[in-house]
């Protein structure tokens, strides 16, 4: 990536990447999994700081216990009270005695949980300092989940063929809202150069050329 003919420049330690996934991936699995926000704020971590641009680094300032915080109150928690309700209803082997019109049901609250879910862990991740700047997402929340809701509705109503569509109209509505504080009389906003079509297409292009070619 270059602004201005300067390009960015990442400063990446293979060794370094190894020693946190490694690290990482262990004390996920002897912690059952609480550790792996953390796990999570390391890697962005590891690829933010080392960029830098014109010799000034880059400093993610996401913290783990924020990312837990968002993962347990709007995923594990909520996942946790779905399932103790079924067990409740429907017994221990509720999988096989649950009505098809529960599971549809299931499916709709999992989807409702992961649309906040989903602004939140952007909201955590757009913290970023550059020299005097503070590089945040600057949108609300409930306008900031319709829109995801909306995108992942056409989604759904589609049977996914609107997706790739989904996902760049969200990309361009998050990154419109990136912007840094004032400093010196100075601020900078993001914004994507989107061509709907043209990036729809190519994204389902890649798609069915993976698909046809098994993979390959």
């Amino acid at each position: 990536i270059a602004v201005k003919e300067i390009t960015i420049q990442c400063d990446y330690s293979f060794a370094e990447y190894l020693s946190i996934c490694f690290l990482g991936s262990f004390l996920t699995i002897i912690t059952i999994g609480i550790y792996y926000p953390w796990f999570l704020r390391n890697i962005y971590r590891f690829f933010i700081d080392n960029s830098s641009y014109n010799n000034n680094y880059f400093s993610f300032q996401g913290k783990g216990g924020n990312l837990f915080g968002i993962m347990f109150l709007s995923l594990f928690l909520p996942y946790l009270i779905l399932t103790i309700l079924k067990i409740s209803i429907y017994g221990i082997d509720y999988e096989e005695t649950q009505p098809l019109y529960s599971s549809v049901l299931e499916q709709a609250i999992l989807f409702l949980i992961s649309v906040p879910y989903t602004y939140l862990v952007y909201k955590w991740l757009i913290n970023i300092f550059f020299k005097a700047y503070n590089i945040r997402l600057h949108t609300d929340f409930f306008p900031s989940v319709g829109k995801i809701a909306y995108e992942y509705f056409l989604s759904i109503i589609t049977l996914g063929i609107y997706f790739p569509m989904a996902y760049l109209r969200i990309y361009d509505y998050f990154i419109k809202s990136v912007e840094t504080n004032a400093y010196e009389n100075k601020m900078y906003k993001f914004g994507y150069d989107i061509e709907p079509k043209k990036d729809f297409l190519l994204i389902w292009g890649q798609i069915l050329l993976t698909i046809i070619t098994i993979g390959i």
